[in-house]
């Protein structure tokens, strides 16, 4: 096989999933009950979602595209519950380690602005312009 026909990572290479994930990290602070887009430099191989809000058990909103979010159609979005924690006024929830694929995350507070939200990701090697736009605009069904 020649130099030429050499073929980069794309969105279905499998090996890119089978190895450990790049460390990659946000923390978002005041986010409020608009949708704010998390773009990862790669492709993801998992993601966790934790968050933190000292006012209120509110929730927040995790989503694969600005309409998921926002709920302007249907409401595709998972809903992450922020609990008390050992009785203080301090409120915090987090996700098991989701094994996803993605490129962006949307982010917000279910209906009050939350603290804080910090998103701890595993990238694989695949660039982001690899990865097609996930919308239900494009067939892509329960993303928003």
């Amino acid at each position: 096989m020649g130099i030429s026909n050499q073929q980069g990572q794309g969105p279905n290479y499998v090996p890119a999933y089978q190895t450990s994930g790049t460390p990659y990290t946000i923390t978002l602070t005041s986010v409020g009950t608009t949708s704010v887009k998390v773009t990862f430099p790669y492709v993801t191989r998992w993601v966790v979602v934790s968050a933190t809000d000292g006012a209120t058990a509110g929730h927040v909103r995790i989503g694969f595209s600005e309409n998921g979010t926002e709920g302007d159609v249907t409401n595709n979005y998972y809903l992450l519950p922020l609990t008390e924690v050992d009785g203080s006024a301090v409120h915090s929830g987090q996700t098991p380690r989701l094994e996803l694929r993605c490129k962006e995350l949307w982010i917000r507070g279910d209906t009050e602005t939350i603290s804080t939200v910090s998103i701890i990701a595993g990238l694989t090697g695949i660039a982001w312009s690899e990865f097609p736009v996930l919308t239900g605009s494009m067939g892509f069904k329960g993303i928003g």
